[in-house]
């Protein structure tokens, strides 16, 4: 989780370094790398916050093939 937060807050941040650390990864292009930071920036929480219905939907979704995450509590 603290990954994903830091990678969220150098990609708002820091457009430079998520277009070299994605170009690694993906070997893509300055268009291709364009178009998908134009498109995912546009989407993404830049403040990370969790809403319950989504942490629910993923507790859902993992209890089809854990049923532990039947018995997952999620109250705010």
């Amino acid at each position: 989780m603290h990954a994903m937060t830091e990678a969220v807050k150098i990609m708002f941040n820091d457009k430079e370094l998520t277009y070299r650390s994605s170009a690694n990864i993906y070997a893509s292009t300055r268009k291709i790398l364009d178009a998908a930071y134009d498109e995912e920036i546009n989407v993404m929480e830049p403040t990370m916050e969790f809403k319950l219905e989504s942490v629910q939907a993923i507790v859902d979704e993992t209890a089809k093939a854990d049923s532990r995450a039947k018995k997952a509590s999620l109250k705010p």
